[in-house]
């Protein structure tokens, strides 16, 4: 009898492994682009998720169909070493999918559009730092761990006001506390945030090769925020509840460390407000609800921190034209060219003066070699 159950058990046990197997190989060719997605984030140094570098795969959807190639850094871009081997003004473009652009060519990216301007009157190279879901903390910790390390000139951070008050977080794998933001604090607390335990890495392994698992995320596990919507959406309610106004604190307390950390690296910070597409095409006033209330509150952080910054809502409402897909939140090509034409002049006069001859000086020496 004995002997008769153990081998029912392993006949079990195998059988199950077969089901599981079957049901994981239909979803994969179900979802073959979220298969691509779980498998691109991998554990990086520094309690947030980084992108494998090297992976290929192809973005589709009914409205486009793009070839998203990430470099040996881990970036959607070409390859750029971290030491500068040219005299080329250097602008890492930081921010979500917003900047990535999986939903557009790279070329019509909005580092690559700002890049191919710059050029017109310099010479300058836009880096594309942009990470899709990530909120602000994991782009702080990036800013300072890697992003740094490229040497640049300039940071020009990317704030997505559709979700970066409610899912600052989002990108991260440790729980980071209000205070690590404390210049005080900030060094002690990375080894313990930056680790990376079994159980973290056994649920990343699930998480990456698991299209059961993300079948059950999506289908059976709901988020409270109604993102592309007004009504429901904490972010515009004229009062916010503990959660959001905790996020509040925290993102000015980042945007602080931001700028006093680039200040002493001599590095040019510049924050774009980028609208969610909520704003831009505005449903009626709601009562209870402040549809630019992220605005006020993010323009009231960056000019207490002394940043400068650029918010391009109202420009962007006054185009006639299209300029989002129509069932995807992200700017298609034309929304990618006129939001990149309002950075470049707002950030061309945030520039300083010494900053301007500098890259003149650059751009006249290239013209000499040339010749």
């Amino acid at each position: 009898m004995a002997k008769k159950r153990l081998v029912n058990l392993i006949i079990l046990f195998i059988s199950l492994i077969m089901t599981i197997l079957i049901i994981e190989g239909v979803l994969a060719l179900i979802f073959p682009l979220e298969k691509n997605l779980q498998k691109a984030l991998v554990l990086g140094d520094y309690g947030v998720f980084i992108k494998e570098p090297g992976i290929e795969y192809i973005y589709s959807t009914e409205e486009y169909s793009n070839v998203v190639k990430i470099n040996s850094n881990g970036l959607r871009d070409y390859e750029y070493t971290k030491e500068r081997t040219s005299n080329k003004y250097r602008i890492a473009m930081v921010g979500d999918s917003v900047i990535e652009g999986y939903h557009v060519k790279l070329e019509k990216t909005i580092p690559k559009l700002l890049e191919n301007r710059l050029n017109k009157e310099g010479n300058y190279e836009v880096i594309n730092f942009g990470f899709t879901g990530y909120g602000l903390i994991p782009l702080a910790v990036l800013i300072e761990e890697e992003i740094s390390d490229y040497n640049p000139d300039a940071i020009i951070l990317n704030y997505y006001i559709g979700n970066d008050l409610n899912k600052i977080a989002s990108g991260t794998f440790n729980k980071f506390p209000y205070d690590f933001w404390d210049k005080n604090k900030h060094e002690s607390l990375k080894k313990e945030l930056y680790k990376k335990d079994r159980i973290t890495m056994l649920k990343s392994f699930i998480k990456r090769n698991s299209m059961i698992h993300y079948f059950i995320r999506k289908n059976f596990i709901f988020e409270s925020e109604k993102e592309g919507s007004i009504s429901g959406n904490e972010i515009y309610m004229e009062e916010y509840g503990n959660y959001i106004s905790g996020n509040v604190v925290v993102t000015h307390s980042i945007m602080s460390f931001l700028k006093e950390f680039a200040d002493e690296r001599g590095i040019e910070f510049f924050v774009v407000l980028v609208p969610a597409r909520e704003q831009v095409n505005p449903e009626p006033q709601i009562e209870g609800y402040d549809i630019e209330k992220p605005q006020k509150i993010l323009r009231r952080i960056l000019e207490s921190s002394e940043i400068n910054y650029v918010d391009i809502l109202q420009e962007l409402r006054e185009i006639k034209e299209e300029i989002y897909f129509k069932n995807d939140d992200h700017f298609n090509e034309r929304g990618n060219e006129e939001a990149t034409k309002l950075i470049h002049d707002a950030f061309m006069v945030s520039i300083d003066s010494d900053k301007m001859l500098k890259i003149k000086n650059l751009s006249d020496q290239n013209s000499k070699i040339k010749h």
